[in-house]
Protein backbone atom coordinates (compact mmCIF):
# COMPACT_ATOMS: atom_id res chain seq x y z
CA UNK A 1 0.00 0.00 0.00
CA UNK A 2 1.60 3.29 -1.03
CA UNK A 3 1.89 5.99 1.59
CA UNK A 4 1.21 9.65 1.01
CA UNK A 5 4.02 12.16 1.39
CA UNK A 6 3.89 14.24 4.56
CA UNK A 7 3.29 17.47 2.66
CA UNK A 8 0.10 16.20 0.99
CA UNK A 9 -2.88 16.57 3.33
CA UNK A 10 -6.54 16.44 2.56
CA UNK A 11 -9.22 18.31 4.52
CA UNK A 12 -10.40 15.07 6.15
CA UNK A 13 -6.95 14.07 7.33
CA UNK A 14 -6.38 17.52 8.86
CA UNK A 15 -9.55 17.19 10.91
CA UNK A 16 -8.54 13.69 11.97
CA UNK A 17 -5.15 14.99 13.07
CA UNK A 18 -6.78 17.79 15.07
CA UNK A 19 -8.98 15.33 16.93
CA UNK A 20 -5.96 13.11 17.65
CA UNK A 21 -4.01 16.10 18.94
CA UNK A 22 -6.88 17.13 21.23
CA UNK A 23 -7.25 13.59 22.50
CA UNK A 24 -3.54 13.20 23.18
CA UNK A 25 -3.24 16.64 24.79
CA UNK A 26 -5.56 15.49 27.60
CA UNK A 27 -3.34 12.47 28.20
CA UNK A 28 -0.25 14.63 28.14
CA UNK A 29 -1.80 17.02 30.65
CA UNK A 30 -2.56 14.16 33.06
CA UNK A 31 0.95 12.79 32.64
CA UNK A 32 2.61 16.14 33.25
CA UNK A 33 0.50 16.84 36.35
CA UNK A 34 1.30 13.45 37.83
CA UNK A 35 5.01 13.93 37.15
CA UNK A 36 4.90 17.35 38.83
CA UNK A 37 3.22 15.82 41.89
CA UNK A 38 5.86 13.10 42.09
CA UNK A 39 8.56 15.76 41.77
CA UNK A 40 7.16 17.77 44.67
CA UNK A 41 6.91 14.65 46.82
CA UNK A 42 10.52 13.84 45.93
CA UNK A 43 11.63 17.33 46.97
CA UNK A 44 10.02 16.89 50.39
CA UNK A 45 11.64 13.49 50.90
CA UNK A 46 15.06 14.79 49.88
CA UNK A 47 14.73 17.77 52.25
CA UNK A 48 13.82 15.36 55.04
CA UNK A 49 16.88 13.24 54.30
CA UNK A 50 19.16 16.29 54.22
CA UNK A 51 17.97 17.56 57.61
CA UNK A 52 18.11 14.07 59.09
CA UNK A 53 21.72 13.70 57.95
CA UNK A 54 22.51 17.15 59.33
CA UNK A 55 21.08 16.21 62.72
CA UNK A 56 23.06 12.94 62.74
CA UNK A 57 26.27 14.79 61.86
CA UNK A 58 25.76 17.26 64.72
CA UNK A 59 25.19 14.39 67.15
CA UNK A 60 28.38 12.67 65.97
CA UNK A 61 30.36 15.89 66.37
CA UNK A 62 29.01 16.24 69.92
CA UNK A 63 30.22 12.72 70.65
CA UNK A 64 26.79 11.14 70.92
CA UNK A 65 25.30 8.29 68.98
CA UNK A 66 23.62 9.52 65.81
CA UNK A 67 20.36 7.59 66.28
CA UNK A 68 18.70 5.27 68.71
CA UNK A 69 18.07 5.40 72.42
CA UNK A 70 20.56 7.32 74.54
CA UNK A 71 23.31 5.42 76.25
CA UNK A 72 23.65 5.17 80.01
CA UNK A 73 26.63 7.53 79.90
CA UNK A 74 24.39 10.30 78.59
CA UNK A 75 22.44 10.32 81.84
CA UNK A 76 24.17 10.83 85.16
CA UNK A 77 22.68 8.84 87.96
CA UNK A 78 21.60 10.83 91.03
CA UNK A 79 23.79 8.61 93.24
CA UNK A 80 26.97 9.77 91.49
CA UNK A 81 26.30 13.39 92.46
CA UNK A 82 26.34 12.69 96.20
Amino acid sequence: MPTQPASVNTAGSIEEMRTKVQKNSKRLKCSSISLMVFGVIGMFFSAHKIYGARHAAFRIIQGKRPFGPPEDDDFASPESHK
